[in-house]
């Protein structure tokens, strides 16, 4: 059991610097959601009346994102052979999420600076998203 365990961590480690921008993206949901979760009046305000739902669905939906997204990193970094498809997916679903927070925050009409800091959060998504899309079609591993 301490090999596996070993030998996990160094997957993990080797393979972390690499999903670097995942890591990233899956934090800032996680850190999103437990926030509007601990401070629902947040989305009383001016920036977030673009959002349909309410808080409550908002910190919980974004929350699991980051707990799905992490889980996945995890998975995909200890496992010795890649699971380039489930990051894949992961990614994909993180892009989706800043592009529905970039546009929550322009349907508020506030010009907040939440449409700068999602969108290139999208964008930057987007390559890590096609980055493991590389993975899984051509892994570095074994080549």
């Amino acid at each position: 059991m301490k090999a596996i365990i070993e030998e996990s961590a160094l997957h993990l480690r080797q393979r972390f610097r690499l999903r670097a921008l995942e890591w990233q993206n899956a934090c800032i949901s996680l850190g999103f959601g437990l926030i509007v979760l601990g401070n629902p009046d947040l989305f009383a305000g001016a920036s977030f009346r673009g959002f349909i739902g309410g808080a409550s669905f908002w910190g919980w939906a974004v929350l699991l994102m980051g707990v799905v997204n992490i889980s996945a990193l995890i998975i995909n970094g200890t496992v010795p052979k890649p699971t380039a498809a489930l990051r894949t997916i992961s990614a994909v679903l993180q892009v989706l999420l800043f592009l529905m927070l970039t546009i929550g925050f322009v349907a508020s009409g506030t010009g907040t600076t939440g449409i700068v800091t999602y969108g290139v959060l999208a964008v930057f998504g987007f390559f890590a998203a096609c980055w493991a899309l590389l993975d899984a079609v051509a892994p570095e591993y074994g080549q």
